[in-house]
């Protein structure tokens, strides 16, 4: 079975952080750790309102103290996320959501050929309001 970890890099989603993890907690396969990195946004009510859904949900949260940049929350998140060689690091940004609940599904279909070491997807644009 395919372990899916979850590495969602963030800064400054208030808008968006309660649907992205929404879309997560959503899944029919449910990933095995969920980890925000929040990259020192400026914008404290996000901070708070991040910290507060993660713990809602069981998620893991960190903040990092300045601003690191993307490279160095991708590191960091797959130090503390700790994966085994054979799973899957999903990256989400905090200000993106996943399609539907059967894309974790898929992901584990696809990594379930031993031939396959790395994918990437594209997006759709979300309609402005």
């Amino acid at each position: 079975m395919t372990n899916i970890h979850v590495l969602i890099p963030s800064y400054n989603c208030a808008e968006w952080i309660e649907r992205t993890l929404d879309s997560v907690q959503e899944q029919t396969f449910q990933p095995r750790s969920v980890l925000l990195i929040d990259d020192a946004s400026d914008q404290l009510s996000y901070a708070q309102l991040a910290l507060q859904q993660c713990q809602n949900r069981g998620f893991s949260y960190l903040r990092n103290a300045k601003n690191e940049k993307c490279p160095y929350n991708l590191w960091l998140g797959v130090k503390v996320l700790d994966p085994e060689p054979e799973d899957v690091i999903f990256l989400l940004d905090g200000d993106d959501f996943l399609p539907g609940p059967e894309t974790f599904q898929r992901i584990a279909e696809v990594y379930s050929d031993p031939d396959v070491w790395l994918t990437y997807g594209n997006y759709e644009p979300h309609p402005v309001n």
